[in-house]
């Protein structure tokens, strides 16, 4: 019974930042245009916010909230993975990246997109040595392969 209290209770605790989170969502829904000024500065003040929430939800003990919040945060994020705006999105990306390992969440996939895009954003500000590094961490969680040949691309524009 008092496992299920200290559930109850963590649950309750990550309600209000999960609640956030979907109020951001519902926003970014409503949002005409994304790519016009306004839109874009829109789409990051949500992002700021779904950080902020984010920094709560992961002190719950439950990895499928924290997991599925870095999940919103990525999708959010992926109007603006282009080589004029993403230099934005290092904030959020570096908290998803963090979390992520904290937790070593078996999302993969996610995590190396993550920090694909975290290599671009090191390379545009001419950070390569961090961007090494991103790809590097990348590349030891790509175990099957599946995102090689772009992590051979990004390789060679280091070169």
């Amino acid at each position: 019974r008092c496992a299920d209290h200290v559930q109850m209770c963590s649950d309750a605790d990550c309600a209000p930042a999960r609640a956030q989170m979907l109020s951001a969502l519902l926003k970014l829904a409503q949002q005409g245009n994304a790519f016009t000024s306004d839109g874009v500065k829109l789409r990051v003040s949500l992002l700021n916010e779904m950080t902020l929430a984010l920094s709560q939800i992961k002190q719950s003990p439950h990895v499928p909230y924290v997991q599925e919040a870095c999940c919103i945060i990525w999708n959010a994020s992926l109007p603006l993975l282009q080589p004029k705006l993403r230099r934005v999105l290092l904030r959020p990306l570096s908290v998803i990246n963090a979390t992520l390992s904290d937790i070593s969440s078996s999302k993969l996939g996610l995590r190396i997109g993550v920090l694909i895009e975290l290599s671009k954003i090191a390379m545009d500000s001419d950070l390569h040595l961090v961007a090494r590094e991103h790809l590097d961490d990348a590349a030891r969680l790509d175990g099957e392969g599946e995102f090689g040949s772009q992590l051979d691309e990004l390789e060679q524009t280091l070169v």
